[in-house]
């Protein structure tokens, strides 16, 4: 694959490879294969973001969270696919 996504098989491939969804303070959104990955662009811990997403009282799936270092606002979002 040349670093697109020319059809439906690798789209689909490729969102079944990252699992989570990551909105940035800038509007600007990434893709992540765990919480581990994540945690080392945003520095909150992948156990934190868990737990976020577990005591999330509209949905499991998702969670808004802030960086204690840099004070970010962040939403992170699990992929179900």
């Amino acid at each position: 694959m040349n670093g697109e996504l020319n059809t439906e098989e690798q789209m689909l491939s490729y969102i079944q490879k990252n699992n989570y969804l990551v909105l940035y303070p800038d509007k600007t959104i990434k893709l992540y294969t765990s919480l581990r990955d994540i945690e080392k662009d945003i520095l909150i811990s992948p156990s934190s973001i868990s737990k976020k997403m577990k005591n999330n009282r509209i949905s499991d799936k998702w969670c808004i969270c802030v960086s204690k270092g840099s004070k970010y606002t962040f939403f992170i979002e699990k992929l179900m696919i």
